[in-house]
C-alpha cells in the first residue's frame, strides 16, 4: 500500500518528494514504503523528525506539525514563532497537544491556526522528556506570508537493484536553488559515501505549486537497507529536507509487452483491458505470480508464459500496476498512463456583491457543468474546483478548494483579505475532463478603521480658551494590526447629553495618522473625532473616538495688581492691591471672590502664602504687608466648581 511520510521542514518556495528506482529500468519502481530515518548524521534519542506548515490562507494564518522522538517518552511540546533575521519570537504556543502516536513518537498540532506575520517565520521547537531534560530545535520549519507554504512529503521504494537512481520531486512557489542527497546506514544512522548532487527535469503546474521532477546518477552501493535525505535549497538559502528508505538486494521483476485497449477513453466509456507479460531480470516468464492494478483494484494471476490480462474500470487516466513479490525477486511497480479525451467543461463563479469586510467571511458559490451526450451542459458531480485571488501585488494566489455536490455546484466560505479580483478553476486530477475557469470576479473590501488615544483636557474656560482634540486613526487589516490612515478627514463633535451630536470643526490625519483639531467650549458636555471612512477610494468602514466629557467653567482675570510703594524701606508698610473679574458672556465683578496673597524672596523658585483677602463688591481687593524682604509678589484665585482660577502678574519691590 502506498504510504506518505511527512518530515523535515517545510517552506513556501520549496517541498521535496523522494521515491528510488532500479537504473536498470527507468519506467520500474519497487512499491513506495517509506521509513523514517534521521535527517543528520547522528540522530539524539530526542528530536524532530518531521515538522512542517500547512498551507497560508488570505488571513496570513497556518497549521503547523511536527513528528517529535523520545526514547523516554515526550513530555511537553512547545512552539515560538520569530521572524528571519530576529531572535525573539513574536508568538509563543505552550504545551502543544498531541494529535497522534504516543509519547515516543507522534504528531503534534495547536488547536488553533498560527496567526503569522508578513514576512519569513521560522518555527523553533522545545521539547521536554519525561525526565525533564529539554532539546531546542531552532528552525524546524519556517513560512512566507504571502505565498504560503506545504509540508514536505517523502515516499521511498522498499527495494531495488544495484545500480540505482534517486528520484524526487520539489515542490516550490519561488525560484529552486540547489538539490542533494545523502544516503546513510539504516541500522547505525551514519553516512554512507559522498554527498550526490540531482538534476531538475521536468516541470508541471499544480494547483499550490510548481512541480520539478530530480534525478540522480546511478549509485553504486553494496547490498543493504539505506535511508536517504534529499535536501533542497530555496532563493533565500534556507533548506528543505526529508528522508525515505531502499534496500539494495533483491532484483526487481520487469512487465513486458504492454498493451492497453481501446487506446482513447473518455469518462463516459472508462472500461480498459490491458495486458503484457511479467518477466524476471534474465529474461525468463513469471508464471503464477499476482498481479494487481491500483486505482481501482483489479487482480490476476500470470499463465505459464507470464502473460496476464486484467479490465480495468479507470477513476483516472493514469493507474498502477504491482505484480507481487515471490521468491528472489522484489515486487515490481509500473504506471501505465491512458490516452483520454477531455470532455469540455464550464465554471461559473457568484461572488459577494457590495463591499465586504475585511478579514470576516465571505460566501463564493457557482456550478460546473460539461458537455453531454446530446451536446447540452449538465451538472458535473464530485469536481474539485479551487478559489484563487488576485492583486496587483498577489497575482493569482490560491486561496481554497471546495468540491461540487450531485448537482455541479459548490460553496467555500474564505476571509477576505483585501479588494481583488477571484476567480474559480476546475480541475478533474482523472484527466477526463478539461480544465475551465470562470469569468474574473471583482470584490470589493471594507476596511474598519478605529480611533486611538484620544485626548482632551478635562476642563476648560468658557469661549475664551481653547483647546486641542489629539487621536490617531488607524485602518485595521485581516491580523486586527493597524496601519495609519493618511489624509483623512476626522470630524470633532459635541453633544451636551453624549447622545445629540453636532459638528463644531474638522481636521486633517499626518501620515502617520495623528490628528490634532482646535476647539471652544461653549457648554459643559462631551467630545469625540468621527471618521466617515472612503479615504482615497479604500472603503474605509467609518469608526468614532470614546468620548470625553469637558467642564467648561468661567473665566476668571486678576487684573490689574500692584505692589508698593516701590522702593520701599524695610520695615515700613507694604500694600498690594488690584481687583478680579469674570466673564460670563460679559464682564463682571468677581464680587466676593477669595483671593491668596503670594510672595517669592529675590534669589528664590518658591512661592510662600503671605494672607487672605476677599475682593469687595466691585471685585477690588488690598492687603498691607510690613515690608522685609526685596521680591515679588503677585494674587491667585484657586477657582471653584463653576469659576477657572487665576494668577496675576508678578510685581517685584525692592526692600532698602
Amino acid at each position: 500500500m502506498r504510504r506518505l511520510l511527512t518530515a523535515a521542514v517545510a517552506s513556501s518556495s520549496l517541498l521535496a518528494a523522494m521515491a528510488f528506482t532500479p537504473e536498470a529500468s527507468a519506467a520500474s519502481a519497487a512499491e513506495p514504503r517509506p521509513r523514517a530515518v534521521p535527517a543528520t548524521a547522528a540522530e539524539s534519542d530526542t528530536g524532530v523528525q518531521a515538522a512542517y506548515f500547512g498551507a497560508v490562507d488570505a488571513s496570513n494564518t497556518a497549521t503547523a506539525t511536527i513528528r517529535a522522538v523520545a526514547f523516554t517518552g515526550v513530555a511537553r511540546v512547545d512552539f515560538r514563532l520569530r521572524l528571519k533575521g530576529s531572535a525573539e519570537p513574536y508568538l509563543t504556543v505552550p504545551n502543544v497537544p498531541l494529535k497522534s502516536g504516543d509519547g515516543n513518537a507522534g504528531y503534534y498540532t495547536p488547536r488553533e491556526r498560527l496567526q503569522l506575520r508578513p514576512g519569513r517565520s521560522y518555527l523553533d521547537v522545545d521539547l521536554t522528556d519525561t525526565s525533564g531534560a529539554h532539546t531546542l530545535v531552532p528552525a524546524a520549519a519556517f513560512a512566507d506570508t504571502s505565498t504560503g507554504v506545504y509540508a514536505v512529503a517523502v515516499t521511498g521504494a522498499t527495494a531495488a537493484s544495484r545500480p540505482f537512481q534517486v528520484k524526487g520531486q520539489v515542490f516550490h512557489r519561488g525560484a529552486v536553488g540547489r538539490v542533494t542527497g545523502r544516503l546513510y546506514d539504516a541500522r547505525t544512522a551514519r553516512p554512507v559515501g559522498a554527498e550526490f548532487e540531482l538534476r531538475p527535469g521536468a516541470s508541471t503546474e499544480a494547483d499550490q505549486w510548481t512541480v520539478t521532477d530530480v534525478v540522480s546518477d546511478p549509485i553504486e552501493q553494496p547490498d543493504g537497507a539505506y535511508s536517504v535525505v534529499l535536501t533542497a535549497r530555496d532563493e533565500q538559502g534556507d533548506t528543505v529536507r526529508n528522508q525515505g528508505g531502499v534496500d539494495v538486494s533483491r532484483p526487481v521483476q520487469q512487465f513486458a509487452g504492454l498493451t492497453v485497449a481501446p487506446e482513447t477513453v473518455d469518462a463516459d466509456h472508462r472500461t480498459v483491458t490491458i495486458t503484457g507479460r511479467l518477466l524476471g531480470g534474465d529474461g525468463a516468464p513469471q508464471a503464477g505470480v499476482r498481479v494487481r492494478a491500483e486505482g481501482p483494484v483489479a487482480e490476476t494471476v500470470t499463465d505459464g508464459g507470464g502473460a496476464f490480462s486484467l479490465t480495468v474500470n479507470l477513476s483516472r487516466s493514469k493507474f498502477t500496476l504491482v505484480a507481487a513479490a515471490h521468491g528472489e525477486y522484489a515486487q515490481a511497480v509500473r504506471e501505465v498512463a491512458v490516452q483520454t479525451r477531455a470532455i469540455p467543461t464550464t465554471t461559473v463563479l457568484s461572488a459577494p456583491s457590495g463591499r465586504v469586510r475585511v478579514g470576516s467571511l465571505a460566501t463564493f458559490t457557482g456550478q460546473v457543468t460539461r458537455a453531454g451526450a446530446d451536446g447540452k451542459l449538465v451538472p458535473l458531480a464530485n469536481q474539485q474546483v479551487s478559489l484563487r485571488f488576485t492583486t496587483d501585488t498577489a497575482p493569482n494566489r490560491w486561496v481554497a478548494s471546495a468540491t461540487t455536490d450531485a448537482n455541479g455546484r459548490y460553496s467555500a466560505q474564505v476571509n477576505v483579505p483585501e479588494s481583488g479580483t477571484w476567480t474559480v478553476t476546475s480541475h478533474d486530477p482523472g484527466g477526463f475532463f478539461a480544465d475551465s475557469r470562470s469569468a474574473p470576479a471583482p470584490v470589493a473590501a471594507a476596511y474598519p478603521t478605529e480611533i486611538v488615544g484620544a485626548t482632551a483636557p478635562r476642563t476648560a474656560a468658557f469661549r475664551t480658551d481653547g483647546f486641542t482634540f489629539k487621536g490617531k486613526l488607524l485602518r485595521k487589516g485581516p491580523s486586527g494590526a493597524g496601519t495609519p490612515v493618511r489624509s483623512g478627514l476626522v470630524r470633532l463633535l459635541f453633544s451636551p447629553d453624549g447622545r445629540h451630536w453636532a459638528s463644531k470643526n474638522t481636521g486633517s490625519t499626518r501620515p502617520d495618522g495623528s490628528f490634532e483639531i482646535p476647539g471652544l467650549v461653549t457648554a459643559d458636555g462631551y467630545w469625540r473625532a468621527d471618521y466617515a471612512g472612503q479615504t482615497a477610494g479604500t472603503g474605509d468602514l467609518p469608526s468614532s473616538s470614546a468620548k470625553i466629557y469637558v467642564d467648561s467653567r468661567y473665566p476668571t482675570f486678576i487684573a490689574p495688581f500692584d505692589a508698593g510703594p516701590e522702593p520701599v524701606k524695610k520695615g515700613r508698610t507694604l500694600t498690594v492691591k488690584g481687583r478680579i473679574t469674570k466673564y460670563t458672556g460679559r464682564t463682571l465683578p468677581g464680587a466676593g471672590a477669595v483671593l491668596k496673597i503670594y510672595f517669592k524672596p529675590r534669589g528664590s523658585a518658591k512661592w510662600k502664602a503671605m494672607a487672605s483677602v476677599k475682593a469687595d463688591r466691585n471685585g477690588w481687593f488690598t492687603k498691607a504687608f510690613k515690608a522685609s524682604a526685596d521680591g515679588t509678589w503677585a494674587a491667585a484665585y484657586a477657582g471653584s466648581g463653576a469659576y477657572m482660577g487665576d494668577w496675576s502678574e508678578g510685581d517685584y519691590v525692592d526692600v532698602r
